[in-house]
């Protein structure tokens, strides 16, 4: 478990800063991320932040630019 989180820091702390290299170093390059009403593979999941269409905001919850993100226990809801 320890390992798990530890994989899953390093991979938010890269896409808080966009960091494309640190993204591919967490991952495996056919994963796939689910958000709601989309489902990606990896360069698209990349694109989304350093295109800064994606952007990490306080508390680590990435939302697209010109949106609030509330977040509620262990969810976000996107306004």
């Amino acid at each position: 478990m320890d390992q798990l989180l530890t994989v899953s820091q390093k991979f938010w702390d890269a896409m808080e800063h966009a960091d494309e290299a640190g993204m591919r170093a967490c991952t495996d390059p056919d994963c796939n991320f689910v958000h709601i009403g989309i489902t990606c593979k990896l360069d698209k999941e990349i694109e989304f932040y350093t295109s800064g269409a994606f952007q990490a905001y306080k508390h680590h919850l990435p939302q697209p630019k010109g949106r609030g993100v509330r977040g509620y226990r262990h969810c976000a809801h996107r306004l």
